[in-house]
């Protein structure tokens, strides 16, 4: 059970700092890249909650 806490827990912080990098680039007023960025962070969560079940 704790490793699957790991995983889920590493994929959750490297998908707030894809969201944050996006959302900066949404402020400087790229928002098609920064979106996809919000989104790519969404899905790394996705992943993390899959491998998570996994483990």
């Amino acid at each position: 059970m704790e490793q699957q806490n790991l995983v889920v827990g590493v994929h959750v912080m490297v998908a707030v700092a894809i969201a944050a990098f996006g959302l900066y680039r949404v402020s400087r007023g790229q928002r098609i890249p920064g979106l996809l960025n919000v989104g790519m962070a969404a899905a790394v969560v996705g992943v993390g909650v899959y491998m998570g079940r996994l483990v």
